[in-house]
């Protein structure tokens, strides 16, 4: 599995934050998902990130 956030790069341990599909999404990253709108500029980089998650045909 991987221990480093999709987003950030973070490195973080797996009890810190969200995993889905053997990705991680560390914790300040998934405060930032749940609540971004579309008409923030990072929106299309969560998007595209989860996108990678859930093409990822090792999970």
């Amino acid at each position: 599995m991987e221990s480093s956030c999709i987003f950030c790069g973070r490195e973080e341990n797996f009890g810190t934050g969200l995993v889905i599909r053997g990705r991680l999404i560390c914790g300040g990253c998934e405060k930032r998902l749940v609540s971004i709108h579309s008409e923030n500029i990072f929106y299309d980089l969560y998007v595209n990130g989860l996108k990678k998650i859930w093409r990822c045909l090792r999970a």
